[in-house]
């Protein structure tokens, strides 16, 4: 093949050639991680994640965008597990769309370092490499996950568990927690709706909203979780961030509505409007239904109820 080459005494061209073309470097192929050279782990990991743009934690079919999906691009990415099917797999709680959790745990079995301890799954075939030694320790997993994990979905710590155990089935309790400025409403109504004893029957209301709910915690008997120092530092930092963000755009919104609830009044033209002061109670996006129209509005305790018999009473000898 020719080649064009400017002299740069003369400003002239000419045709050569003896022209070198450079070679193409091969790429050799992505070497496939053998799984069989290393042993499992059964661990369990506490993560936290902001649900608002997901469709859930469980993965669905034809979803691509759940919290479950996420996780496990992460796992696979970083050579933890082969897939899914042969990690044995179990989450503590499913959350919904738009849920979020700061407590979520899951469990199941990945790659270590060890040849032996809590939790460990020795293969047949797995290299002598792996063999337990004092300068061998195990695989950062907080810091190689939350490399690769979306902004919004973090691991917070893990721990080491017996191999039989389950994140959904040893879940000793669940708190949820529900996040909703009061103002001016009666959330004393709470109180007469979980009695019984005055409240036999479900009034009629529609669901609230989802975003405002987070699966806070998950309670274990004897876990120890274990915070990488490093890992943790960058969480926070993490998420600290995320917290400027959200709390800028809160500020500039309820900035935004004081200056929209003052009516223009200072042309003749504009028709007479009152000032409205500001109220912040709740949007009628969080209960849908109640607030839009204030007229038909209906207070729980004057709302149609559900067929649903009362609970029978328990005779005191068979408590």
């Amino acid at each position: 093949s020719y080649c064009i080459m400017e002299c740069l005494s003369t400003g002239k061209r000419k045709i050569s050639t003896k022209c070198k073309t450079s070679k193409k470097v091969k790429k050799s192929p992505r070497r496939i991680f053998d799984f069989t050279r290393h042993n499992q782990r059964r661990v369990a990991f506490k993560l936290a994640y902001l649900g608002w743009d997901y469709h859930g934690l469980a993965s669905q079919d034809g979803i691509e965008k759940t919290i479950e999906a996420e996780l496990f691009n992460a796992f696979t990415k970083t050579c933890l597990v082969e897939n899914r099917a042969s990690s044995n797999y179990t989450r503590s709680g499913r959350t919904d769309k738009g849920v979020s959790a700061l407590g979520q745990v899951i469990s199941l079995n990945v790659r270590t370092n060890l040849m032996n301890g809590p939790g460990v799954i020795v293969q047949n075939s797995a290299s002598q490499t792996t063999k337990q030694s004092e300068n061998v320790s195990e695989l950062q997993y907080v810091k190689m996950l939350n490399k690769v994990l979306p902004e919004d979905i973090r691991i917070l710590a893990w721990a080491p568990v017996d191999r039989d155990f389950s994140a959904r089935f040893n879940t000793i309790c669940r708190t949820y927690k529900y996040y909703f400025p009061r103002a001016n409403m009666n959330i004393e109504i709470l109180d007469y709706m979980l009695d019984v004893t005055k409240c036999t029957k479900k009034p009629q209301y529609g669901m609230a909203s989802e975003f405002p709910l987070v699966l806070f915690d998950c309670a274990y008997k004897d876990i120890t979780w274990i915070y990488d120092k490093y890992a943790h530092d960058l969480t926070v930092k993490h998420f600290k961030k995320l917290w400027a963000v959200h709390a800028i755009k809160t500020t500039l919104m309820k900035q935004m509505l004081n200056e929209i609830c003052i009516a223009p009044n200072d042309s003749p033209e504009n028709e007479k409007i009152d000032s409205v002061q500001v109220r912040y109670d709740q949007p009628g996006s969080l209960t849908p239904g109640h607030y839009d129209q204030v007229s038909t509005f209906r207070p729980i305790k004057t709302r149609p109820t559900c067929g649903l018999a009362p609970a029978p009473s328990i005779d005191s000898k068979d408590k």
